[in-house]
C-alpha cells in the first residue's frame, strides 16, 4: 500500500459518519501507524547512499561531451582504461571532485547524464 492510498483511507475514515466510533478510532490508529511506517521508510531511503552500481557508469570525452564508454560498474570502467586499485572514477561519480573528471574523462552515473547535458549547455 502506498502513502497516497493510506492518506485517502485516513481521510475517508475521518469523515465517515456511517461507522461505529469504536471501529473508526481503531481503524484510524492502524492507518496512522501504517502511514508513519511508510514515512520512516521513505526517510531512510532518502538518506541511503546511492548505490554505485545502480544505473551504470558513463565515460564522456571532455572535449566533445560525447559518451565514449558505458559500463555496468566502476570496476569494469577501470579495467577498460587499464587502471587498477582505488577508483578515481568513484570520486568523480560521487561528487568528491567538483568537475567529475578522472583519468582524462568525465564520469557520470547513467541516470545523472540528462542533468549533465542540461548543465553543459
Amino acid at each position: 500500500m502506498d502513502k497516497k492510498t493510506v492518506e485517502g483511507l485516513i481521510f475517508y475514515f475521518e469523515n465517515s459518519a456511517e461507522l461505529d466510533p469504536g471501529i473508526q478510532d481503531q481503524t484510524l490508529e492502524v492507518l496512522d501507524a501504517v502511514l508513519a511506517m511508510i514515512e520512516e521508510a521513505e526517510a531512510a531511503a532518502a538518506k541511503k547512499r546511492k548505490s554505485p552500481n545502480k544505473s551504470g557508469v558513463l565515460q564522456i570525452d571532455e572535449e566533445t561531451g560525447k559518451i565514449v564508454g558505458e559500463y555496468a560498474t566502476q570496476k569494469e570502467a577501470l579495467a577498460a582504461i587499464n587502471k587498477e586499485g582505488k577508483s578515481g572514477i568513484g570520486d568523480a561519480l560521487n561528487g568528491r571532485t567538483k568537475t567529475h573528471r578522472a583519468y582524462g574523462y568525465l564520469w557520470y552515473f547513467k541516470d545523472e547524464y540528462d542533468e549533465y547535458v542540461k548543465s553543459s549547455k
